[in-house]
């Protein structure tokens, strides 16, 4: 009797190609949070018992992001990819927790090998220097930085880095990598000057791809910026004055100032956010945005082909009357500060008379807090003429009806939120104009006022709470 053939075939029906495009579509359904993460996690390992095939592809997806770990399950993780290379090729994306115990742990090392990861996070609980007695195989944070950014023994496809208070930071290391377009840096500094030249075995001809920097509490050395030629979007967060190191605020923005290239020629988009905070009996400092922020004039200089600008402020507003913004299409600016009823938009319309930007199409501008105190009808009947007369001087302004001061401008959008303390008396309360109206007569204002015409958008937001005072 001849034996019956078999129903399935030994070899894959599907070529593994396949098989890894549709096991990639099946691994982006799942959501990017947390919990949609370790769903995938799961899923992967079901798929990865099925066939060699399978376990090859899942593995790409088990092992493409991975945290370092501690203790035992840091010894097992690293001997899995010091006695299988194909597990670290699938590593794409790493996040250092740097401490003691991982910095004192041989084991360590093999994470430094990985040449496919893109994404690279890595934050240190506290600078620490070796102890002489700690072993050859202790090493500090920036020096295991060096391993991914050196540009002929690091990853050649790092795309984004991000450091968390990491400290004596050498800027050569960032724009001599080779494949680095992105980096964040968190609550770090550098050192300076001849304190961060080089080793002499590594070429310091910088060559950077650096296309977007984060600042976040972090003053770096103006040099950083000079040498990211091809940088395109800046965002700073700050809580000072400038985001610049000391010893270049003065000196050096000076000399630059007086070279004739800009420093930042491929730069569209700048976000500059003051994270100032007012204790509540600290007075309230009105200078100038401009003299606050010395960095901002240099940059709005240095920028010629800047697209978007984006600033958030806590004291006197910012001079934009720099000529040489032709490119600026959006513009946002928030006020964080409290500010009076008695001077409702002034700071806004000051600003927005002072532009002349010729392919402006975009502005969005918020105030955080207006104040007004009405304690009888003579005073809410002034709360009311001032708001009037500020969203007639908005319109106008807006309107710019002879088109010399934005005559591309397509949006506009403005957001208020105000609380009116208002006195109570006996159980009577003034006479007051309510939110509906006031959006009403600021739609009209801007409208009417304003640019009616099809394909002009104004939209408003306005927040008004009412705090009654006995």
């Amino acid at each position: 009797m001849s034996q019956r053939a078999s129903v399935f075939s030994k070899d894959p029906i599907f070529a593994p190609e396949i098989l890894a495009e549709i096991i990639g579509h099946l691994a982006d359904l799942f959501a990017t949070d947390t919990n949609g993460q370790m769903a995938k996690m799961d899923e992967m390992k079901k798929l990865a018992v099925v066939s060699k095939t399978m376990c090859s592809i899942a593995r790409t997806h088990i092992f493409a992001t991975i945290r370092l770990p501690s203790g035992e399950i840091l010894h097992n993780l690293a001997n899995l990819l010091r006695s299988n290379p194909r597990i670290g090729a699938a590593v794409q994306s790493m996040s250092y927790y740097l401490c003691k115990d991982t910095l004192n742990n041989p084991d360590i090392l093999p994470f430094f090998e990985l040449k496919n990861v893109t994404f690279l996070y890595a934050i240190h609980s506290g600078f620490r220097t070796p102890n002489a007695d700690s072993g050859p195989t202790t090493l500090c944070p920036t020096t295991l930085l060096d391993k991914y950014l050196n540009p002929s023994t690091g990853s050649p496809s790092l795309k984004v880095l991000v450091v968390d208070n990491l400290v004596n930071l050498n800027h050569k290391k960032f724009v001599l990598s080779q494949s680095l377009e992105s980096l964040v840096l968190i609550n770090c500094s550098f050192t300076h000057d001849n304190l961060s030249l080089l080793p002499a075995n590594i070429d310091s001809k910088p060559n950077s791809q650096l296309k977007s920097l984060t600042l976040s509490f972090t003053n770096i050395p103006l040099a950083l910026l000079r040498e990211c030629s091809v940088l395109e979007e800046l965002q700073i967060f700050t809580r000072g004055p400038t985001f610049i190191c000391p010893e270049d605020t003065n000196i050096n923005i000076g000399s630059q100032d007086s070279d004739s290239s800009p420093a930042l020629p491929s730069l569209k988009r700048l976000e500059s956010y003051s994270m100032t905070q007012l204790e509540d009996d600290e007075v309230i400092d009105n200078t100038p945005y401009d003299v606050q922020h010395p960095q901002f004039p240099f940059l709005m200089k240095h920028c010629p082909y800047l697209e978007q600008l984006s600033l958030t402020i806590s004291g006197g507003g910012p001079s934009l009357a720099y000529p040489n913004h032709n490119q600026l299409k959006i513009l946002n600016v928030e006020w964080t500060r409290l500010q009076s009823a008695d001077r409702f938009l002034e700071e806004q319309i000051e600003l927005l008379s002072s532009l002349q930007v010729p392919a402006l199409e975009k502005i969005s501008l918020s105030v955080a807090h207006i104040s007004a105190y009405i304690r009888n009808s003579a005073q809410a009947k002034r709360f009311q003429r001032r708001f009037r007369a500020g969203a007639g001087d908005l319109g106008r302004v807006i309107g710019d009806r002879d088109y010399v001061r934005f005559p591309s401008l397509k949006s506009f959008s403005l957001r208020l939120k105000m609380t009116r303390h208002v006195q109570v008396r006996r159980g009577w309360i003034p006479l007051m104009i309510s939110r509906d109206e006031m959006k009403r007569e600021l739609d009209v204002f801007v409208k009417e006022l304003g640019r009616g015409s099809l394909g002009f958008e104004f939209n408003n937001e306005l927040i008004v709470e009412d705090d009654t005072m006995q």
